[in-house]
């Protein structure tokens, strides 16, 4: 009985090894691409999820799964795509009723991504690890906007219960001279988490917005500019 036990043992160690070395191998052929981490980053930040699963049948397995939930399925696209030249695997892709639905269970990208920054609603942040230029500032704030922005006619909002988050997106806003402010807002239920807003409202600054930062999202794009053309200065 002791032989066999030893004998399982050596051969699970022996497997284990092989893995390990078979995910440096994997590792070597990721794209460590900062202006696509930070994309990919935005968007988890806005409308995504990084966390482990249990199995149902198999409780002592734990999956790393990374998820995505748009409105729009060229934001859905773009996070398929650029997940896949980072990490060499494409998310499947689902329609839901008023959102889409990307996903994939992945060890690998899941221990990346959360070595650059957290994902959950309550402590999401910047990556600030591979925030080091103007380009990779642009594009975090950009897929980010592009998940959680209101365009309103005289204000781009954006609405979180993290307040951390918000003054850190606030401050890079200000590196492109983009002003914002944040309120607090007292939800009825005191159960309810407070809600924070952040409100770009200058029209100059609306306007920086625009011209620096954009949208990919096409429903968003459009309404900024209607909303800046129609403003009065």
């Amino acid at each position: 009985m002791y032989k066999y036990n030893n004998t399982t043992q050596k051969g699970r160690s022996a497997a284990e090894k092989r893995w390990a070395k078979y995910e440096e191998e994997l590792k070597k052929l990721h794209n460590h691409d900062p202006l696509l981490k930070s994309r990919l980053c935005g968007y988890l930040a806005g409308d995504g999820c990084v966390i482990i699963c249990k199995e149902k049948a198999r409780p002592h397995l734990k999956n790393k799964r990374i998820s995505f939930y748009p409105d729009h399925i060229c934001l859905a696209n773009d996070f398929r795509e650029t997940f896949h030249k980072v990490y060499g695997v494409k998310p499947s892709l689902e329609k839901e009723k008023n959102h889409y639905r990307v996903r994939l269970g992945s060890k690998l990208a899941y221990l990346d991504l959360i070595s650059l920054a957290k994902f959950d609603s309550l402590g999401w942040g910047i990556p600030s690890k591979i925030l080091t230029t103007p380009e990779t500032k642009k594009e975090w704030i950009r897929a980010f906007f592009d998940c959680e922005a209101y365009i309103g006619k005289r204000v781009i909002q954006v609405q979180s219960v993290n307040r951390k988050g918000l003054e850190q997106t606030k401050d890079l806003l200000k590196e492109f001279g983009i002003d914002s402010m944040i309120y607090t807002y007292k939800r009825k239920q005191k159960t309810w988490n407070t809600n924070y807003l952040l409100n770009i409202m200058r029209k100059e600054s609306r306007l920086r917005y625009l011209n620096l930062i954009g949208f990919k999202h096409p429903v968003k794009l459009e309404k900024l500019k209607v909303t800046l053309s129609a403003a009065v200065a």
